[in-house]
């Protein structure tokens, strides 16, 4: 009788590990489509756009990259122009001295130094600039609300109800 106990204790066991290995099989295979819903390029893009949106040092780093990409672009259009300008003298004949073309080139690498020079030293005014205009457009006033008489401390609160 013994030997009928140790069999039925051993296919008990046995069906108790099949349905723990049953359970841990549908966990994994829920983990595994969790994980590759994750990885699709839409939700990759959605969870890179909340992170930036809820992350205030990722928004000032962008804004910092954003600033320096604008200054380079007003830099590049300026030199376009000026290129345009030297092609437009060159096709037309006109001949420039060896030291007007010299200041030209010495008068724009300053004037792209100081650009340079000017944002790298303002840059955090730039952020905190651009930081709280941007808040202010994310935040605007709702027009029902009468704010300007809650901010007001008490005093100006009560000369400001009897006029």
């Amino acid at each position: 009788m013994a030997k009928k106990d140790s069999n039925a204790e051993l296919q008990e066991a046995i069906l108790v590990l099949e349905s723990k290995q049953k359970e841990e099989l549908k966990r994994l295979k829920k983990e595994i489509s969790d994980v590759t819903e994750r990885l699709k390029p839409k939700n990759l893009l959605l969870a890179g756009v909340n992170k930036i949106r809820h992350s205030s040092a990722l928004k000032a780093t962008l804004i910092v990259a954003g600033v320096g990409l604008v200054s380079s672009i007003v830099y590049k259009k300026v030199a376009a122009s000026r290129r345009r300008k030297h092609h437009d003298m060159k096709m037309n004949y006109m001949r420039q001295s060896q030291a007007n073309s010299q200041a030209r080139s010495i008068s724009g690498s300053l004037i792209k130094y100081i650009i340079t020079a000017i944002i790298s030293q303002n840059s955090s005014r730039i952020k905190e600039v651009v930081v709280g205009l941007l808040n202010k457009l994310k935040t605007s006033p709702d027009p029902d609300t009468n704010s300007q008489v809650s901010d007001m401390p008490s005093e100006k609160r009560s000369t400001k109800s009897t006029i």
